[in-house]
């Protein structure tokens, strides 16, 4: 037999989206026994990225947000179940990137937390740039709307001034900063920062083939194949 938070689910994903925002506050409690909230949404995204020494504007960042579905203890015992959304942009020459606000119903059993959303920025021979949400015990509950506190924001990327080896160690942080949304078989939605990365292996594998870059790349993907289809052909779009 469905459980009452299946039951409740099911009745939400049979009304229109219009419908949803008006029966939320209806609905809210119930859900909160649960996990998640029945319905999410998010305001738009925009900031600037700059170079923080000069101060010059950032074109051809690539930025990438998503918003991840959890469960379990906010102790350290969270367990990923999916992405609830995830979008990629770049920067334009101005250094702008901007991200539509949402509104999208949450048929599982999990809530949103810190990365609502997670936000990375990468742009070769630079830091890359990582931030997610204040989500400390004593906030147990954010609610149904987010919104990103770097909206409005300058962000400033420093160049990367260390060796090769350690600038491979940071290419594998942000990879494993993107583990969740490859494993989701959402890495179709960030197709650029997927590309990016692939290129800066390559390029640092062509110096000393011995580094491991442990970032999401074509050739890696492919393994996922079955699963999410082939990364080689989806990809071909993108490299012409």
């Amino acid at each position: 037999m469905a459980n009452r938070c299946d039951v409740n689910r099911g009745m939400v994903s049979m009304i229109g989206l219009s419908a949803k925002s008006a029966l939320l506050a209806v609905v809210v409690l119930p859900f909160v026994a649960c996990g998640g909230m029945p319905i999410y949404s998010a305001a738009p995204i925009e900031a600037w990225v700059v170079d923080s020494e000069t101060n010059q504007l950032i074109e051809g960042a690539v930025v990438t947000a998503n918003w991840q579905l959890v469960t379990g203890s906010l102790a350290g015992g969270e367990i990923p179940k999916g992405q609830l959304t995830v979008m990629e942009a770049v920067t334009d020459k101005s250094g702008h990137f901007y991200f539509e606000g949402w509104t999208q119903p949450n048929l599982a059993t999990a809530e949103l937390r810190d990365k609502d959303p997670q936000i990375l920025i990468f742009k070769p021979d630079y830091n890359f740039f990582s931030f997610v949400s204040d989500y400390s015990p004593g906030r147990l509950l954010l609610g149904p709307n987010r919104k990103s506190a770097i909206t409005g924001r300058t962000l400033r990327l420093s160049k990367f001034g260390g060796s090769l080896e350690k600038y491979a160690d940071q290419l594998s942080i942000l990879g494993t900063s993107l583990e969740n949304i490859v494993s989701d078989c959402e890495w179709k939605k960030i197709p650029r920062m997927v590309l990016a990365l692939d290129e800066e292996r390559k390029r640092i594998k062509g110096i000393n083939n011995r580094l491991i870059v442990l970032v999401p790349n074509v050739e890696s993907l492919e393994g996922y194949s079955q699963r999410c289809g082939s990364a080689r052909k989806f990809f071909e779009a993108y490299q012409k």
